[in-house]
This record gives structure tokens, C-alpha cells and sequence, in this order.
């Protein structure tokens, strides 16, 4: 009778165990995993599987929490659904290092699988080597993680889109490098391993730091790199794989697939070092920025007017608000160009429509962002000046026509800037228009040339704004009908189908 009580209580802890962690009633479920585990020794009960208090995770809560609660004051979407995708690999990897290290804590797992060597006998890595290859597992196995959720990389901004089934592409779902980071993150925030984001150009990788009482050098993540080479080339079976370059030394990171950058530029934005929980912040707000933009293109946007453009409209400056709010004190280039960015793309649409107003309040905030971060602006294009010459043209200004003429040869190269036969850039095509709007008393052909044409060549190949395309072909028509029949009727029928 006794025995059989105590049985009974046994059962009885163990099934409330089961209730009280819903990972060890799944466990418990799964035969292989339980067999997995029994064969360590390590009692299911006994499991501390997400520690109470995190001594090695550098950041403030999880990253991809706080990705998703910014993207969601700005998008409507199940940001559930991600967060349960990446506690499932939290869960799945977490337990692969207890069964590894055949202990039943976590964080006593990371440590003697950062001690350990590949047949769990050497000691630790010593000072300026790559970490054991029992470390290395970690990382992997949240790849791995990735690679099950039938995830693969992709160019995105916003969770909303990455898992949007509407969206016709590979697999379930794609990320970029934030996007993967963050996920990265989520679980060794889970987990409490002390991974960093890292700072570079235009990318974020990641930095395994590793347990604080065990030495070694960090070890260097390409997260993007999680499947075979990006997930967009290669064999079939690399792509259900680790990339071969998803573990590298940091220096060959610093140097592989980024761009060149200015010691200044580098300095400035700290470009290869962990980021701090404002730098990831930014680092937020500045790709969400770049992902509502996108979506809602500026271009496609008409003057606001029925209900749905309007809401489209107040997202978009609101989310331009929000990025604004957190220029004061960043030093991340990303956040600056993007707004300039966005902020030079309204302008253009603004003109586009005739609304000199908005255009005249984003030229001032171009002027703003040039004046006081100078520092943290990727490229050295004076958009803020282009902007500024482009209101003296709309208000009738006289000095108009000079400014846009230095613009022309100083910053443009002038005829030689337009030898392939179309214009650089946005804000060379913007130059470009304003002159051959104004004309400069040369032969109509001359004018062509010099001005009109490689505009309407930049709007054909940019298509990013038909609205633009359709005037500028037809100032072409009215500028040659009479002297060039056959171009004028081809500008026409540029006219008539756009």
C-alpha cells in the first residue's frame, strides 16, 4: 500500500511538472527527445531550461520584442506568430546543449560546451583562437532552426512582409540580416547567451561572446549565411545547410561584402563594435523606416484625398516622425541616410504634384539632417542642394537658374556627366529637369540634349515615377513639335500610355 502511494505521488509530481512547464509536457510526449534525455542522467524535473535571472545577455529584454512592438505601432500584424517561430527554436536548442553537455542547466551547459573540446576532454580555447567546435554548435543549431521553419534570406524590412503568405516567393518566409540578427538574438536572450549585434556598413553581423568566466576569443556569425550561400545560390543541397561562411574570423568580416568606408565615417558610427541596446534601436527605427517606404512608395501615393490615401499617407509620415524623434544623440548611419533618403524622395514627390508647401518643408528637413549630421551621411550627393535650387525655381526666383547651372557643372560634371546618354542619379535627374524647364536660350536640339533627354532616359530605366515620366515627355513634345516630327510623335505616345 505504501509503495503504491508513493508511486502514485511520483506520477503525480511528475504530471504537474508536465503542467507547470508546457516544454516538458512536450518532451515528455516526444519518445526520442525523452530517450534523449534520460540517457544523460538528467531527470526532466530537474530541467532549467529558460534561467530566472540572465547573467551573460547584454541587451535590455529581446531584440525581436522589440523589433516587432515598433513595427506594430506603424503595421497591422500577427507579430505572434514570429515570436512563437523563434521560441520554438529557442526551446529545440536549448534543449540539444542540455542533452549535450548532459547537465540540467542551461547556463552550466553553454559554459562546458564552451569548455569543452569536440570529444568533450581539451580545455578551453586560448586567447586569439576560434572557439571549439562544441561552441560553435550553438549557433548552428539555431541555423538549423531557421532552415526547419523553412525560412530563407531575403531582401526585407518588416516582419509583417517576411511572413505574409500573400507575398509569392521561396518557402515560408524571409529575412534579411536585422531580421535574422534579431532572431539570433531572441533565442540567446531566451537562453541567456551573451551574443552581440556588431555594427558595419549597410549590415549587422553577430558575435558569440561565450560564458564571462570562461576565456577565448568571441566567435564571428554571418547570420545571413545560415543557409548554404544566402539561400539564393548554389546546389540544391547547400541550401539545407550551414553556409560556408557563416562562421568567420571578425577581421574577414570587416572585409568581405561590405563597403569601403572613410576612417571618419568609421569612427563616427562605431562600424565594428558591439552595438549598445540604442545603437539596435535605431537600428529598428531606421529599417522600419525603409520597409513602410518601400511598401507605400512615395510615387504611387496621389495627393491625399479619399480615405485609404490619406491613412496611407499619415503612416507614412508618422513613421517618419518616429525615426526623426531618435536622430538627436544616434550614431547610426543607416537612420541618418534612410531619412534623408525618405525625406528626399517626399520632395520629389511633392514637386511632382505641385505641392510647394510640403516640398518647401522636406527641402528644410534635408537641410536640417545635412547641417547636423554630416558625419553619418553614407554618400556625399548634396541632396539639400538640389532641393534648395529646385524651391528658388518653383517661387520664380531669378537666382534659380544659376544655382541649377552650378549644380550642373560643379557637382554633375556638366555634358560629361551624361555621356551614357541618361542621367545618374535622382537628384541629377532633378537638375537636369529644372533646366530644361527654365531653358538657357541654346537651339532647341542643344536643349535636348543637354538637358531633357537624359532625363526622360533616367525616368524610362528608373520607372519610379510615371507621374514624372508623363511630364517630362511632355515637355519633349512641346519643346520639338516643328522641329523633330518623329521625336515629337514618339514623346506623344509616351504621353498617351502612361
Amino acid at each position: 500500500m505504501e509503495r503504491r502511494l508513493v508511486g502514485f505521488l511520483v506520477l503525480l509530481f511528475g504530471a504537474a511538472a508536465a503542467l507547470t512547464w508546457p516544454e516538458l509536457r512536450r518532451y515528455r510526449m516526444d519518445p526520442v527527445r525523452y530517450d534523449q534525455l534520460a540517457g544523460t542522467g538528467v531527470r526532466l524535473d530537474e530541467v532549467t531550461l529558460y534561467p530566472e535571472v540572465r547573467e551573460d545577455f547584454a541587451y535590455e529584454g529581446s531584440p525581436l520584442a522589440r523589433y516587432l512592438t515598433y513595427e506594430r505601432q506603424f503595421v497591422d500584424f500577427d507579430e505572434a506568430a514570429v515570436l512563437a517561430m523563434a521560441d520554438q527554436i529557442a526551446e529545440d536548442v536549448g534543449w540539444r546543449m542540455i542533452v549535450a553537455a548532459k547537465v540540467p542547466d542551461i547556463q552550466e551547459a553553454e559554459r562546458l560546451l564552451w569548455v569543452w573540446g569536440e570529444e568533450g576532454t581539451s580545455g578551453p580555447a586560448g586567447p586569439g583562437s576560434l572557439p571549439n567546435e562544441r561552441a560553435r554548435d550553438i549557433m548552428r543549431w539555431i541555423a538549423e532552426g531557421l532552415i526547419q521553419a523553412n525560412v530563407y534570406y531575403g531582401e526585407e524590412a518588416l516582419f509583417s512582409r517576411s511572413f505574409d503568405t500573400s507575398v509569392e516567393r521561396r518557402g515560408d518566409g524571409h529575412v534579411d540580416c536585422d531580421q535574422i540578427a534579431h532572431i539570433f538574438l531572441h533565442v540567446a536572450w531566451r537562453l541567456d547567451l551573451d551574443v552581440r549585434e556588431v555594427l558595419s556598413p549597410y549590415h549587422i553581423y553577430l558575435a558569440y561572446v561565450g560564458p564571462a568566466d570562461v576565456a577565448g576569443a568571441e566567435l564571428a556569425v554571418e547570420p545571413t549565411a545560415f543557409r548554404g550561400r544566402h539561400g539564393r545560390h548554389g546546389s540544391a543541397e547547400g541550401l539545407f545547410d550551414v553556409g560556408p561562411r557563416f562562421f568567420m574570423m571578425s577581421d574577414q568580416l570587416e572585409r568581405y561584402g561590405h563597403y569601403r568606408v572613410a576612417p571618419d565615417l568609421q569612427r563616427a558610427a562605431g562600424y565594428f563594435t558591439h552595438a549598445t541596446d540604442r545603437d539596435m534601436d535605431d537600428s529598428i527605427a531606421s529599417e522600419v523606416l525603409r520597409g513602410i517606404t518601400t511598401r507605400d512608395a512615395l510615387n504611387t501615393l496621389d495627393a491625399p484625398g479619399d480615405d485609404e490615401v490619406r491613412a496611407r499617407w499619415e503612416a507614412m509620415e508618422r513613421v517618419l516622425e518616429g525615426a526623426e524623434a531618435r536622430l538627436e544623440g544616434t550614431r547610426s548611419p543607416n537612420l541618418v541616410s534612410n531619412l534623408r533618403l525618405d525625406h528626399w524622395r517626399a520632395f520629389r514627390w511633392a514637386m511632382t504634384l505641385g505641392d510647394s508647401e510640403r516640398a518647401a518643408h522636406h527641402a528644410a528637413r534635408l537641410a536640417a539632417i545635412q547641417s547636423g549630421y554630416a558625419a553619418l551621411i553614407i554618400d556625399n550627393e548634396r541632396l539639400d542642394e538640389v532641393a534648395a535650387a529646385r524651391l528658388l525655381q518653383v517661387e520664380g526666383r531669378a537666382e534659380a537658374r544659376a544655382a541649377l547651372l552650378s549644380l550642373y557643372q560643379e557637382r554633375y560634371g556638366g555634358p560629361h556627366g551624361t555621356s551614357r546618354g541618361f542621367a545618374a542619379t535622382d537628384a541629377h535627374a532633378e537638375v537636369l529637369w529644372g533646366l530644361a524647364q527654365l531653358g538657357d536660350g541654346a537651339s532647341v536640339a542643344d536643349r535636348f540634349s543637354r538637358y531633357l533627354g537624359p532625363v526622360m532616359a533616367y525616368e524610362e530605366r528608373a520607372r519610379a515615377d510615371d507621374r514624372r515620366y508623363a511630364a517630362v515627355a511632355a515637355q519633349c513634345v512641346r519643346e520639338v513639335t516643328g522641329v523633330d516630327p518623329a521625336l515629337a510623335k514618339s514623346c506623344q505616345e509616351i504621353v498617351d500610355w502612361l
